[in-house]
């Protein structure tokens, strides 16, 4: 499906595009809505294309199923949230609590233990449970920890860190 691989790459890539020059252009500037737009046609062809596909890069018919298709879109969340706490708390660290780089990524570096920490545990639990009670579990804890980023202050270091060590925790048993 040489079709469906060249329709993926150019829909996201004008899209992702449109998205990076929306910052220097303007949201109201015509190029970047002409991209996004094209974006869009793009999209619709490959959904169009796929569906007509015998073994499609993307299998539409996935979507049918409702666990398959809540499961993405849980992950979709489950990313921005990660992708905004990497992007957005840095900037909070360097200029709230006066941190250095190397402080701040080592701050950062809890989540990532956690994971690492957390996921072999996870991965027994869900063997043992299931996925539903925990991946609901995974999401509570994470947002749990969001919560709390939401409304702190500048406040201790150590605090910030178990609050991040929950969002790892979290976001290993999601």
């Amino acid at each position: 499906d040489y079709l469906g691989i060249v329709l993926v790459y150019a829909s996201v890539s004008v899209l992702l595009l449109a998205l990076n020059q929306m910052g220097r252009l303007g949201l109201s500037n015509p190029i970047v809505w002409s991209m996004v737009f094209g974006s869009g046609v793009l999209f619709s062809l490959l959904v169009i294309v796929e569906t007509r596909m015998e073994r499609p890069v993307l299998d539409l018919s996935l979507f049918r199923n409702r666990v398959f298709t809540v499961s993405q879109i849980t992950l979709v969340f489950h990313f921005l949230a990660i992708g905004a706490l990497n992007f957005i708390m840095p900037f909070y660290l360097l200029g709230g609590l006066g941190m250095t780089p190397s402080e701040i990524g080592t701050t950062l570096g809890v989540v990532a233990v956690a994971l690492i920490v957390m996921g072999p545990v996870a991965g027994l639990w869900y063997d043992a449970v299931g996925s539903r009670f925990l991946t609901a579990v995974g999401m509570l804890a994470m947002s749990g920890g969001f919560f709390l980023l939401w409304h702190f202050s500048i406040g201790p270091h150590w605090a910030i860190l178990l609050v991040l060590a929950l969002i790892g925790v979290g976001s290993a048993v999601y």
